[in-house]
C-alpha cells in the first residue's frame, strides 16, 4: 500500500510539469470567462428573451465541451503515456519492488482525479460566471427559472462520458504509439456520433454521450435512464482488464 501512495505521489510530482494537465483544468474556466464576456457583448439591444436564459447563454459554451472534451481526454491520457516513453521511465518503475498492477493502479487513480477536478472546475465555472449575468441582463429573467436540475445533470453526464473516454483513450495510448493514431480515432468518433446522432444504435458509441448531455439538456430533461450509461459500464469492465494485460506485457 506504501508503495501505492508513492506511485501516486509521483504521479503527482511530474503533473506539475505536463501542460495537458493544466490544460483541461483551466481551459473550463477560461472558456467560461470568455462566455460570459461574448453574452454581455451580445445582450446589446435585447431587450427579453422567450426561452430559457440559463440554456441561452451556455449553448455556445455547452457546445465546445461536447467536442472539446473528447479531445481533451485523448490528448491528457496520450501525454501521460507519451511522457514514460520519452524518459523511458516505464522500464524504472518496473524494477521497483511494487506490482505492475500497482503502478497501473496508481495512474488510473491519478486520471480519475484530475478528470473529476476538470468537471467539478467547469462546474463551479458555469456558476461562478453565469451570476454575474443574472446581475447584468435582468430584464432576461434568470430569476424565474430554476436551472440547478438540469446542470448538474448536464455535468454528471459529462462527467460519466468523460471518464469512460480517458480510460478508453489510455488503453489506446497503450497499444498506439503514435499521438496522430490516437487523435484520429478520436475525431473520427465525435464526427460519427454527431453525424449519425439519429441512429439508434449510435447510444452504445462512448463519443456519443457528451453530446447526448447537450441535448437532454436542451430538452431541460434530468433523466437518467438511457442504454448509454450501461455500455458505459461495460467499456469500462472491459477496458481495465485489456489495460491490465498490456502493462504485463510491456
Amino acid at each position: 500500500m506504501n508503495g501505492f501512495f508513492s506511485l501516486l505521489r509521483f504521479e503527482h510530482l511530474k503533473a506539475k510539469r505536463n501542460f495537458s494537465v493544466w490544460l483541461i483544468l483551466l481551459l473550463p474556466w477560461v472558456l467560461s470567462l470568455l462566455n460570459m464576456v461574448y453574452i454581455l457583448y451580445d445582450a446589446r439591444g435585447h431587450d427579453g428573451l422567450y426561452l430559457n436564459p440559463w440554456l441561452y447563454t451556455v449553448r455556445y459554451l455547452f457546445q465546445l465541451y461536447v467536442f472539446l472534451y473528447p479531445l481533451l481526454m485523448g490528448i491528457t491520457s496520450y501525454s501521460l503515456f507519451e511522457l514514460e516513453y520519452r524518459h523511458s521511465n516505464f522500464q524504472r518503475l518496473f524494477i521497483l519492488p511494487v506490482s505492475r498492477n500497482c503502478v497501473l493502479g496508481a495512474r488510473l487513480v491519478f486520471i480519475w482525479e484530475v478528470v473529476t477536478l476538470s468537471v467539478l472546475g467547469a462546474y463551479a465555472a458555469f456558476w461562478t460566471f453565469s451570476f454575474p449575468l443574472s446581475h447584468f441582463l435582468p430584464q432576461y429573467g434568470f430569476g424565474e427559472y430554476d436551472a440547478r436540475g438540469i446542470m448538474a445533470v448536464f455535468f454528471v453526464k459529462l462527467y460519466q462520458g468523460s471518464l469512460v473516454l480517458v480510460y478508453l483513450h489510455y488503453l489506446f495510448s497503450c497499444l498506439f504509439k503514435r499521438f496522430s493514431v490516437v487523435l484520429g480515432i478520436t475525431c473520427l468518433g465525435v464526427m460519427f456520433s454527431i453525424v449519425a446522432a439519429n441512429w439508434e444504435y449510435v447510444v452504445y458509441s462512448p463519443y456519443y454521450y457528451p453530446y447526448r448531455a447537450y441535448m437532454s439538456l436542451m430538452k431541460e430533461s434530468i433523466s437518467f435512464i438511457n442504454v448509454g450509461g450501461i455500455a458505459g459500464i461495460l467499456y469500462f469492465l472491459f477496458t481495465l482488464p485489456v489495460m491490465t494485460f498490456v502493462y504485463k506485457k510491456m
